[in-house]
């Protein structure tokens, strides 16, 4: 889950990158699909699936 301050840095971090705003709950739902991605590729790469949902 991602807290508000991180919520607020992916909304900047994405209106820099892509010049378009997202809504808070956009921005949420973005953020968490994102970091859910990460994690379960640096599972993958370390051969420890287990943490991955």
């Amino acid at each position: 889950m991602l807290t508000d301050q991180q919520v607020k840095k992916f909304q900047k971090l994405y209106k820099k990158h892509f010049n378009k705003e997202l809504s808070r709950k956009e921005a949420f739902r973005r953020g968490t699909e994102l970091a859910d991605l990460i994690k379960m590729l640096l599972a993958s790469s370390s051969g420890n699936r287990k943490n991955c949902r």
